[in-house]
Protein backbone atom coordinates (compact mmCIF):
# COMPACT_ATOMS: atom_id res chain seq x y z
CA UNK A 1 0.00 0.00 0.00
CA UNK A 2 1.86 3.81 -0.58
CA UNK A 3 1.41 6.47 1.26
CA UNK A 4 -1.45 8.18 -1.09
CA UNK A 5 -3.49 4.85 -0.81
CA UNK A 6 -2.89 4.61 2.94
CA UNK A 7 -4.41 8.30 3.65
CA UNK A 8 -7.04 7.70 1.18
CA UNK A 9 -7.89 4.88 3.18
CA UNK A 10 -7.94 6.55 6.48
CA UNK A 11 -10.46 9.04 5.45
CA UNK A 12 -12.37 6.07 4.01
CA UNK A 13 -12.64 3.73 6.72
CA UNK A 14 -13.55 6.87 9.06
CA UNK A 15 -16.62 7.72 7.00
CA UNK A 16 -17.90 4.06 5.79
CA UNK A 17 -17.50 2.99 8.80
CA UNK A 18 -18.15 5.15 11.61
CA UNK A 19 -21.63 6.32 10.85
CA UNK A 20 -19.75 10.07 10.35
CA UNK A 21 -22.43 11.52 7.97
CA UNK A 22 -25.72 10.90 7.94
CA UNK A 23 -26.89 8.29 5.29
CA UNK A 24 -30.18 6.59 4.30
CA UNK A 25 -29.77 3.27 2.55
CA UNK A 26 -30.96 -0.70 1.77
CA UNK A 27 -29.82 -2.87 4.14
CA UNK A 28 -28.45 -4.55 1.56
CA UNK A 29 -25.87 -2.05 0.51
CA UNK A 30 -24.99 -0.97 4.09
CA UNK A 31 -21.23 -0.03 4.08
CA UNK A 32 -20.20 -1.43 0.95
CA UNK A 33 -18.29 0.69 -1.88
CA UNK A 34 -16.85 0.34 -5.43
CA UNK A 35 -13.58 1.93 -5.86
CA UNK A 36 -13.41 3.29 -9.93
CA UNK A 37 -10.41 3.00 -11.70
CA UNK A 38 -8.11 6.52 -11.41
CA UNK A 39 -8.22 8.95 -14.43
CA UNK A 40 -4.59 9.87 -15.87
CA UNK A 41 -4.48 13.87 -15.80
CA UNK A 42 -0.33 13.69 -16.59
CA UNK A 43 1.03 15.48 -19.20
CA UNK A 44 1.82 12.94 -21.24
CA UNK A 45 -1.30 10.34 -20.77
CA UNK A 46 1.25 7.37 -19.93
CA UNK A 47 0.18 6.54 -16.28
CA UNK A 48 -2.72 4.30 -16.78
CA UNK A 49 -0.70 1.41 -14.68
CA UNK A 50 -0.51 3.71 -12.07
CA UNK A 51 -3.89 4.93 -12.01
CA UNK A 52 -5.03 1.34 -12.20
CA UNK A 53 -2.57 0.23 -9.66
CA UNK A 54 -4.07 2.96 -6.76
CA UNK A 55 -7.41 2.01 -7.21
CA UNK A 56 -6.38 -1.92 -7.06
CA UNK A 57 -4.45 -1.29 -4.09
CA UNK A 58 -7.24 0.59 -2.62
CA UNK A 59 -9.80 -2.51 -3.21
CA UNK A 60 -7.26 -4.59 -2.12
CA UNK A 61 -6.69 -2.73 1.36
CA UNK A 62 -10.39 -2.07 2.09
CA UNK A 63 -11.79 -5.47 0.99
CA UNK A 64 -9.64 -6.17 4.19
CA UNK A 65 -11.77 -4.64 6.70
CA UNK A 66 -14.48 -6.48 8.36
CA UNK A 67 -17.93 -5.38 7.78
CA UNK A 68 -17.30 -3.69 5.29
CA UNK A 69 -18.50 -5.27 1.33
CA UNK A 70 -15.91 -4.24 -1.40
CA UNK A 71 -16.53 -4.57 -5.40
CA UNK A 72 -14.19 -6.74 -6.75
CA UNK A 73 -11.79 -5.16 -9.76
CA UNK A 74 -14.06 -6.71 -12.88
CA UNK A 75 -17.06 -5.26 -11.44
CA UNK A 76 -15.81 -1.60 -10.85
CA UNK A 77 -13.45 -1.43 -13.81
CA UNK A 78 -16.21 -2.15 -16.35
CA UNK A 79 -16.69 1.78 -15.97
CA UNK A 80 -12.88 2.79 -16.81
CA UNK A 81 -13.16 5.46 -19.35
CA UNK A 82 -17.21 5.58 -19.57
CA UNK A 83 -19.20 8.87 -17.68
CA UNK A 84 -21.35 6.99 -15.87
CA UNK A 85 -23.89 8.42 -13.37
CA UNK A 86 -22.77 7.23 -9.78
CA UNK A 87 -26.41 6.77 -8.54
CA UNK A 88 -26.78 4.48 -12.07
CA UNK A 89 -23.29 2.62 -10.63
CA UNK A 90 -24.96 2.38 -7.07
CA UNK A 91 -27.74 0.36 -8.34
CA UNK A 92 -26.22 -1.49 -11.03
CA UNK A 93 -23.42 -2.84 -7.61
CA UNK A 94 -25.48 -2.67 -5.09
CA UNK A 95 -23.12 -0.18 -3.02
CA UNK A 96 -23.20 2.34 -0.94
CA UNK A 97 -20.74 4.59 -2.21
CA UNK A 98 -18.48 4.93 -5.09
CA UNK A 99 -14.50 5.86 -4.69
CA UNK A 100 -13.43 8.26 -7.88
CA UNK A 101 -9.97 9.92 -8.56
CA UNK A 102 -7.24 11.32 -10.72
CA UNK A 103 -3.61 10.76 -10.71
CA UNK A 104 -1.20 13.64 -12.35
CA UNK A 105 2.51 12.10 -12.35
CA UNK A 106 4.62 14.81 -13.79
CA UNK A 107 8.66 14.95 -13.23
CA UNK A 108 8.98 13.51 -9.36
CA UNK A 109 6.03 14.79 -8.16
CA UNK A 110 2.65 12.67 -8.05
CA UNK A 111 -0.78 14.48 -7.59
CA UNK A 112 -3.46 12.15 -6.23
CA UNK A 113 -7.02 13.57 -5.75
CA UNK A 114 -9.70 11.17 -4.36
CA UNK A 115 -13.73 11.74 -3.19
CA UNK A 116 -16.04 9.71 -1.83
CA UNK A 117 -19.49 9.68 -3.07
CA UNK A 118 -23.09 8.98 -1.74
CA UNK A 119 -24.23 6.39 -4.71
CA UNK A 120 -27.90 7.78 -3.55
CA UNK A 121 -28.02 11.48 -3.49
CA UNK A 122 -24.53 11.81 -6.04
CA UNK A 123 -22.72 14.29 -3.52
CA UNK A 124 -19.72 14.41 -2.22
CA UNK A 125 -19.07 12.94 1.16
CA UNK A 126 -15.22 13.25 1.20
CA UNK A 127 -12.16 14.71 -0.32
CA UNK A 128 -8.70 15.19 -0.26
CA UNK A 129 -5.80 15.98 -2.59
CA UNK A 130 -2.72 14.57 -1.88
CA UNK A 131 0.62 16.01 -3.29
CA UNK A 132 4.25 14.12 -2.55
CA UNK A 133 7.68 13.05 -4.34
CA UNK A 134 7.07 10.39 -6.33
CA UNK A 135 9.95 7.96 -4.76
CA UNK A 136 9.09 8.58 -1.14
CA UNK A 137 5.47 6.95 -1.93
CA UNK A 138 6.53 3.91 -0.27
CA UNK A 139 9.47 4.50 1.86
CA UNK A 140 6.57 5.82 4.74
CA UNK A 141 4.73 2.66 3.80
CA UNK A 142 4.26 0.49 7.29
CA UNK A 143 3.93 3.83 9.29
CA UNK A 144 1.00 5.08 7.51
CA UNK A 145 -0.36 1.46 7.60
CA UNK A 146 0.13 1.27 11.52
CA UNK A 147 -1.48 5.05 11.89
CA UNK A 148 -4.95 3.40 9.81
CA UNK A 149 -4.96 0.36 12.27
CA UNK A 150 -4.51 2.53 15.25
CA UNK A 151 -7.47 5.01 14.08
CA UNK A 152 -9.63 2.50 12.94
CA UNK A 153 -8.45 1.03 16.79
CA UNK A 154 -9.78 4.07 18.04
CA UNK A 155 -13.38 3.46 16.59
CA UNK A 156 -13.69 0.12 17.83
CA UNK A 157 -13.38 -1.56 14.25
CA UNK A 158 -10.87 -4.32 13.26
CA UNK A 159 -8.28 -4.10 10.55
CA UNK A 160 -6.07 -6.97 9.00
CA UNK A 161 -2.69 -4.75 8.35
CA UNK A 162 -0.12 -6.89 6.55
CA UNK A 163 3.34 -6.36 7.63
CA UNK A 164 5.08 -6.72 4.73
CA UNK A 165 8.70 -5.70 3.36
CA UNK A 166 8.28 -2.84 1.54
CA UNK A 167 9.42 -2.67 -1.68
CA UNK A 168 11.80 0.71 -3.06
CA UNK A 169 9.90 2.81 -5.38
CA UNK A 170 11.11 1.37 -8.31
CA UNK A 171 10.09 -2.15 -7.90
CA UNK A 172 6.78 -1.01 -7.37
CA UNK A 173 6.75 0.62 -10.59
CA UNK A 174 8.03 -2.67 -12.18
CA UNK A 175 4.75 -4.32 -10.14
CA UNK A 176 2.41 -2.24 -11.33
CA UNK A 177 3.56 -2.21 -14.29
CA UNK A 178 3.24 -5.66 -14.67
CA UNK A 179 -0.20 -6.10 -13.08
CA UNK A 180 -1.36 -3.59 -15.73
CA UNK A 181 -0.43 -6.46 -18.42
CA UNK A 182 -1.41 -9.01 -16.38
CA UNK A 183 -5.24 -7.93 -16.36
CA UNK A 184 -5.69 -8.62 -20.25
CA UNK A 185 -4.02 -12.21 -19.75
CA UNK A 186 -2.66 -12.76 -23.30
CA UNK A 187 -0.12 -14.56 -23.94
CA UNK A 188 1.45 -11.54 -25.59
CA UNK A 189 0.31 -9.88 -22.27
CA UNK A 190 1.87 -12.96 -19.72
CA UNK A 191 5.49 -12.43 -21.42
CA UNK A 192 5.44 -8.56 -20.65
CA UNK A 193 3.87 -8.84 -17.70
CA UNK A 194 6.66 -11.26 -16.69
CA UNK A 195 9.19 -8.91 -18.04
CA UNK A 196 7.82 -6.58 -15.35
CA UNK A 197 7.40 -8.57 -12.42
CA UNK A 198 10.98 -10.08 -13.19
CA UNK A 199 12.61 -6.73 -13.33
CA UNK A 200 10.84 -6.16 -9.97
CA UNK A 201 12.46 -8.63 -8.16
CA UNK A 202 15.79 -7.56 -10.04
CA UNK A 203 15.54 -3.72 -7.75
CA UNK A 204 14.14 -5.76 -4.91
CA UNK A 205 14.64 -9.51 -4.41
CA UNK A 206 12.60 -9.36 -1.43
CA UNK A 207 9.78 -8.00 -2.68
CA UNK A 208 7.28 -11.61 -2.53
CA UNK A 209 4.31 -9.66 -3.93
CA UNK A 210 6.61 -9.45 -7.39
CA UNK A 211 7.46 -12.93 -6.46
CA UNK A 212 4.04 -14.31 -6.36
CA UNK A 213 2.90 -12.12 -9.32
CA UNK A 214 5.76 -13.56 -11.66
CA UNK A 215 4.47 -17.44 -10.67
CA UNK A 216 0.97 -16.84 -11.13
CA UNK A 217 2.07 -15.35 -14.48
CA UNK A 218 4.14 -18.22 -15.58
CA UNK A 219 1.34 -20.84 -14.35
CA UNK A 220 -1.20 -19.04 -16.70
CA UNK A 221 0.64 -19.44 -19.26
CA UNK A 222 1.43 -23.08 -18.50
CA UNK A 223 -1.93 -23.88 -18.57
CA UNK A 224 -2.08 -22.70 -22.29
CA UNK A 225 -0.41 -25.75 -22.90
CA UNK A 226 1.89 -23.62 -26.03
CA UNK A 227 4.66 -23.22 -24.24
CA UNK A 228 7.37 -25.87 -23.20
CA UNK A 229 5.59 -27.18 -20.46
CA UNK A 230 8.89 -28.59 -18.04
CA UNK A 231 10.81 -25.26 -18.05
CA UNK A 232 7.91 -23.38 -17.31
CA UNK A 233 6.72 -25.03 -14.49
CA UNK A 234 10.13 -24.90 -12.96
CA UNK A 235 10.09 -21.33 -12.97
CA UNK A 236 6.56 -20.95 -11.74
CA UNK A 237 7.26 -23.42 -8.38
CA UNK A 238 10.60 -22.51 -7.85
CA UNK A 239 8.56 -18.33 -7.78
CA UNK A 240 5.61 -19.23 -5.64
CA UNK A 241 8.36 -20.83 -3.33
CA UNK A 242 10.28 -18.14 -3.37
CA UNK A 243 7.17 -15.94 -2.58
CA UNK A 244 6.15 -18.03 0.50
CA UNK A 245 9.30 -17.62 1.68
CA UNK A 246 9.63 -14.46 1.49
CA UNK A 247 6.11 -13.46 3.26
CA UNK A 248 4.25 -16.58 4.49
CA UNK A 249 0.97 -14.08 5.53
CA UNK A 250 0.44 -13.36 1.83
CA UNK A 251 -2.51 -14.29 0.16
CA UNK A 252 -1.36 -14.47 -3.03
CA UNK A 253 1.61 -16.30 -2.57
CA UNK A 254 -0.60 -19.40 -1.10
CA UNK A 255 -2.83 -18.90 -4.60
CA UNK A 256 0.67 -19.54 -6.36
CA UNK A 257 1.62 -22.22 -4.75
CA UNK A 258 -1.58 -23.94 -5.14
CA UNK A 259 -1.49 -23.86 -8.92
CA UNK A 260 2.04 -24.76 -8.32
CA UNK A 261 1.13 -28.13 -6.37
CA UNK A 262 -1.78 -28.66 -9.22
CA UNK A 263 1.25 -28.83 -11.80
CA UNK A 264 2.56 -31.66 -9.95
CA UNK A 265 -0.93 -33.35 -9.43
CA UNK A 266 -0.96 -33.13 -5.91
CA UNK A 267 -4.79 -32.19 -5.51
CA UNK A 268 -4.59 -32.30 -1.61
CA UNK A 269 -1.57 -29.97 -0.94
CA UNK A 270 -3.20 -27.34 -3.52
CA UNK A 271 -6.55 -27.29 -1.54
CA UNK A 272 -5.01 -26.47 1.88
CA UNK A 273 -2.69 -23.55 0.11
CA UNK A 274 -5.98 -22.90 -1.05
CA UNK A 275 -7.51 -22.63 1.60
CA UNK A 276 -4.95 -20.81 3.52
CA UNK A 277 -4.82 -18.05 1.08
CA UNK A 278 -8.88 -17.62 1.73
CA UNK A 279 -8.28 -17.62 5.20
CA UNK A 280 -6.08 -14.53 4.97
CA UNK A 281 -8.28 -13.18 2.12
CA UNK A 282 -11.57 -14.30 2.09
CA UNK A 283 -12.33 -11.75 -0.06
CA UNK A 284 -9.72 -12.90 -2.80
CA UNK A 285 -12.09 -13.21 -6.02
CA UNK A 286 -9.46 -14.54 -8.83
CA UNK A 287 -8.23 -17.21 -5.87
CA UNK A 288 -12.02 -18.65 -5.19
CA UNK A 289 -11.79 -18.62 -9.43
CA UNK A 290 -8.87 -20.71 -9.37
CA UNK A 291 -9.59 -22.91 -6.56
CA UNK A 292 -13.20 -23.47 -7.82
CA UNK A 293 -11.58 -24.01 -11.67
CA UNK A 294 -8.44 -26.30 -10.99
CA UNK A 295 -9.20 -27.77 -7.93
CA UNK A 296 -12.68 -28.35 -6.91
CA UNK A 297 -14.09 -29.27 -10.63
CA UNK A 298 -11.36 -31.10 -12.51
CA UNK A 299 -12.12 -33.58 -8.79
CA UNK A 300 -15.93 -33.95 -9.55
CA UNK A 301 -16.98 -31.36 -6.69
CA UNK A 302 -18.98 -29.33 -8.69
CA UNK A 303 -21.69 -28.24 -5.62
CA UNK A 304 -18.42 -26.79 -3.91
CA UNK A 305 -17.22 -25.05 -6.88
CA UNK A 306 -20.25 -23.32 -7.57
CA UNK A 307 -20.72 -22.56 -4.28
CA UNK A 308 -17.44 -20.87 -4.50
CA UNK A 309 -18.32 -18.97 -7.80
CA UNK A 310 -21.30 -17.91 -6.74
CA UNK A 311 -19.72 -16.25 -3.42
CA UNK A 312 -16.85 -14.54 -5.82
CA UNK A 313 -19.40 -13.47 -7.87
CA UNK A 314 -21.58 -11.50 -4.68
CA UNK A 315 -18.33 -9.19 -4.51
CA UNK A 316 -17.76 -9.18 -8.88
CA UNK A 317 -21.35 -9.59 -10.01
CA UNK A 318 -20.41 -8.97 -13.71
CA UNK A 319 -16.94 -10.48 -14.08
CA UNK A 320 -17.68 -13.07 -17.03
CA UNK A 321 -14.59 -15.17 -15.90
CA UNK A 322 -16.67 -16.09 -13.02
CA UNK A 323 -20.06 -16.32 -14.90
CA UNK A 324 -18.63 -18.56 -17.17
CA UNK A 325 -17.00 -21.08 -14.94
CA UNK A 326 -20.24 -21.69 -13.33
CA UNK A 327 -22.01 -22.08 -16.35
CA UNK A 328 -19.09 -24.60 -17.14
CA UNK A 329 -19.29 -26.42 -13.62
CA UNK A 330 -23.15 -26.98 -14.46
CA UNK A 331 -22.10 -28.13 -17.94
CA UNK A 332 -19.43 -31.15 -15.96
CA UNK A 333 -22.52 -31.80 -13.49
CA UNK A 334 -24.85 -32.58 -16.62
CA UNK A 335 -26.77 -29.72 -15.79
CA UNK A 336 -27.09 -28.34 -19.58
CA UNK A 337 -30.21 -25.98 -19.27
CA UNK A 338 -28.55 -23.87 -16.12
CA UNK A 339 -25.06 -24.18 -18.15
CA UNK A 340 -26.84 -22.02 -21.00
CA UNK A 341 -28.56 -19.66 -18.69
CA UNK A 342 -24.91 -18.71 -17.39
CA UNK A 343 -23.25 -18.97 -20.69
CA UNK A 344 -26.11 -16.22 -22.03
CA UNK A 345 -25.92 -14.44 -19.24
CA UNK A 346 -21.74 -13.85 -19.82
CA UNK A 347 -22.57 -13.46 -23.62
CA UNK A 348 -24.87 -10.58 -22.62
CA UNK A 349 -21.86 -9.00 -21.19
CA UNK A 350 -19.59 -9.30 -24.12
CA UNK A 351 -20.82 -11.11 -27.07
CA UNK A 352 -17.66 -11.70 -29.01
CA UNK A 353 -16.52 -13.51 -25.27
CA UNK A 354 -13.96 -16.26 -26.95
CA UNK A 355 -14.10 -18.54 -23.84
CA UNK A 356 -17.79 -18.00 -23.64
CA UNK A 357 -18.65 -18.83 -26.50
CA UNK A 358 -16.05 -22.10 -26.83
CA UNK A 359 -18.53 -23.46 -23.50
CA UNK A 360 -21.48 -22.74 -25.09
CA UNK A 361 -20.13 -25.00 -28.26
CA UNK A 362 -19.22 -27.14 -25.66
CA UNK A 363 -22.47 -27.83 -24.67
CA UNK A 364 -23.85 -28.24 -27.93
CA UNK A 365 -21.56 -31.28 -28.50
CA UNK A 366 -22.01 -32.68 -24.82
CA UNK A 367 -25.75 -32.57 -26.11
CA UNK A 368 -24.97 -34.58 -29.47
CA UNK A 369 -25.73 -31.57 -31.10
CA UNK A 370 -22.49 -31.69 -33.30
CA UNK A 371 -23.20 -29.46 -36.43
CA UNK A 372 -24.51 -26.48 -34.28
CA UNK A 373 -21.10 -26.98 -32.28
CA UNK A 374 -18.71 -27.25 -35.61
CA UNK A 375 -20.47 -23.77 -36.38
CA UNK A 376 -20.30 -21.98 -33.46
CA UNK A 377 -16.45 -23.15 -33.13
CA UNK A 378 -15.31 -22.30 -36.77
CA UNK A 379 -16.46 -18.50 -35.71
CA UNK A 380 -14.63 -18.34 -32.60
CA UNK A 381 -11.30 -20.27 -33.84
CA UNK A 382 -11.24 -17.52 -36.82
CA UNK A 383 -11.11 -15.19 -34.48
CA UNK A 384 -8.86 -16.70 -32.18
CA UNK A 385 -6.49 -19.00 -33.87
CA UNK A 386 -3.78 -21.26 -32.59
CA UNK A 387 -6.09 -21.88 -28.95
CA UNK A 388 -5.48 -25.63 -28.59
CA UNK A 389 -8.61 -25.62 -26.03
CA UNK A 390 -10.47 -24.02 -29.11
CA UNK A 391 -9.13 -26.26 -32.04
CA UNK A 392 -9.63 -29.61 -29.90
CA UNK A 393 -13.27 -29.11 -29.36
CA UNK A 394 -13.38 -28.10 -32.95
CA UNK A 395 -11.75 -31.02 -34.16
CA UNK A 396 -13.90 -33.18 -31.68
CA UNK A 397 -17.16 -31.62 -33.11
CA UNK A 398 -16.34 -32.15 -36.84
CA UNK A 399 -15.51 -35.74 -36.16
CA UNK A 400 -18.71 -36.54 -34.44
CA UNK A 401 -20.05 -34.47 -37.37
CA UNK A 402 -18.90 -36.51 -40.11
CA UNK A 403 -16.69 -34.11 -41.06
CA UNK A 404 -13.70 -36.73 -41.12
CA UNK A 405 -11.18 -34.58 -43.67
CA UNK A 406 -11.58 -31.69 -41.67
CA UNK A 407 -11.26 -33.08 -37.81
CA UNK A 408 -7.89 -34.53 -39.41
CA UNK A 409 -6.62 -31.28 -40.49
CA UNK A 410 -7.11 -30.41 -36.99
CA UNK A 411 -5.38 -33.06 -35.71
CA UNK A 412 -2.62 -32.22 -38.11
CA UNK A 413 -2.19 -28.67 -36.67
CA UNK A 414 -2.50 -29.64 -32.63
CA UNK A 415 -0.05 -32.73 -33.63
CA UNK A 416 2.74 -30.55 -35.27
CA UNK A 417 2.10 -27.22 -33.35
CA UNK A 418 0.80 -27.69 -30.01
CA UNK A 419 1.84 -31.56 -28.84
CA UNK A 420 1.59 -30.37 -25.18
CA UNK A 421 -2.21 -30.39 -25.82
CA UNK A 422 -2.67 -34.51 -25.23
CA UNK A 423 -6.21 -34.44 -24.04
CA UNK A 424 -7.32 -32.33 -27.09
CA UNK A 425 -5.43 -34.34 -29.54
CA UNK A 426 -6.99 -38.08 -27.80
CA UNK A 427 -10.03 -36.25 -27.77
CA UNK A 428 -10.07 -35.47 -31.82
CA UNK A 429 -8.86 -39.16 -32.12
CA UNK A 430 -11.95 -40.50 -30.02
CA UNK A 431 -14.39 -38.64 -31.78
CA UNK A 432 -13.37 -40.17 -34.61
CA UNK A 433 -14.01 -43.41 -33.38
CA UNK A 434 -9.91 -43.91 -33.06
CA UNK A 435 -9.99 -45.29 -29.44
CA UNK A 436 -6.06 -46.97 -28.99
CA UNK A 437 -4.76 -43.55 -30.48
CA UNK A 438 -7.20 -41.90 -27.89
CA UNK A 439 -5.47 -44.20 -25.46
CA UNK A 440 -2.14 -43.54 -26.86
CA UNK A 441 -2.01 -39.63 -26.90
CA UNK A 442 -3.81 -39.86 -23.15
CA UNK A 443 -0.98 -41.87 -21.67
CA UNK A 444 1.76 -39.54 -23.07
CA UNK A 445 -0.54 -36.76 -21.47
CA UNK A 446 -0.01 -39.36 -17.90
CA UNK A 447 3.42 -39.52 -18.35
CA UNK A 448 4.33 -35.72 -18.72
CA UNK A 449 1.63 -34.41 -16.57
CA UNK A 450 0.21 -32.32 -19.15
CA UNK A 451 -2.26 -29.48 -17.77
CA UNK A 452 -5.35 -30.29 -19.56
CA UNK A 453 -5.33 -33.91 -18.35
CA UNK A 454 -6.53 -32.46 -14.76
CA UNK A 455 -10.04 -32.22 -16.59
CA UNK A 456 -9.94 -35.67 -18.32
CA UNK A 457 -12.91 -37.93 -15.47
CA UNK A 458 -15.09 -34.32 -16.00
CA UNK A 459 -14.50 -33.88 -20.06
CA UNK A 460 -17.78 -35.36 -21.80
CA UNK A 461 -15.79 -36.28 -24.91
CA UNK A 462 -14.32 -39.35 -23.41
CA UNK A 463 -17.63 -41.07 -22.33
CA UNK A 464 -16.82 -43.54 -24.95
CA UNK A 465 -13.86 -44.37 -23.41
CA UNK A 466 -15.19 -45.15 -19.87
CA UNK A 467 -15.53 -48.66 -19.68
CA UNK A 468 -11.57 -49.11 -21.45
CA UNK A 469 -9.07 -50.54 -18.79
CA UNK A 470 -6.32 -48.19 -19.92
CA UNK A 471 -8.80 -45.29 -19.46
CA UNK A 472 -9.68 -46.53 -15.81
CA UNK A 473 -6.24 -46.78 -15.30
CA UNK A 474 -4.99 -43.43 -16.52
CA UNK A 475 -8.10 -42.06 -14.52
CA UNK A 476 -7.01 -43.56 -11.62
CA UNK A 477 -3.38 -42.24 -11.78
CA UNK A 478 -5.08 -38.61 -11.53
CA UNK A 479 -5.31 -36.65 -8.91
Amino acid sequence: MTVSVAIIFVGLCVWLLTGARPFRSNPEVSSSVAVLPFADMSPAGDQAYLCDGIAEELIHTLSRVPGLRVVARTSAFQYKGKSVDVRRIGKELGVRSVVEGSVRHNGSTLRVTVQLINTADGYHAWSAAYERRADDLCTVEKEIAQAIADTLRQQHLGVIVEREITPNPEAYRLYLTGVYWRSTPSPENLRKAINEFRAAIVADPRYAAAQAAMAEAYEKLYYTETVPLKETAAIAKAAAAKALELDERLSQAHEAAAIARLIDWDLSGAEHEFQRALQLDPADVRTRYAYAQLCLNPAGRHQEAAEQLRHARTLDPVARYLITELGSTYRMSGQFARAREEFQKSLDLNPKALGTRTNLAATDAAEGRYPEAAARLEAVNAEGPGDPWIMGHLGYAYAKAGRTAEARRILATLTGAHPAATLHIAAVHAGLGETSRALEWLDRGVATHSPSMLWLKTDFRFVGLRSEPRYVAQAKSLP
